[in-house]
């Protein structure tokens, strides 16, 4: 017997979207170790921004996955 297609598309490893967003996050902020003391504030900022914005997808994400069944 064979699983039902929308099981079969939870078993497929892929990106998700918040996960590149996090990973974009860390961009600002390595780059805030390479800049002048100037500009450092607002790449800390802009990752921390983009990081937070990734754990707020997921935690929609999460819930609308609990909401269907």
């Amino acid at each position: 017997m064979t699983k039902p297609e929308n099981e079969m598309a939870e078993d497929i490893p892929r990106l998700d979207p918040w996960l590149g967003v996090a990973l974009a996050g860390l961009v600002p902020m390595t780059a805030a170790f390479m800049m002048d003391a100037a500009l450092v504030h607002y790449l800390v900022a802009a990752g921390g921004a983009l990081i937070t914005t990734s754990v707020v997808m997921l935690v929609r994400q999460e819930r609308s996955k609990r909401r269907t069944p």
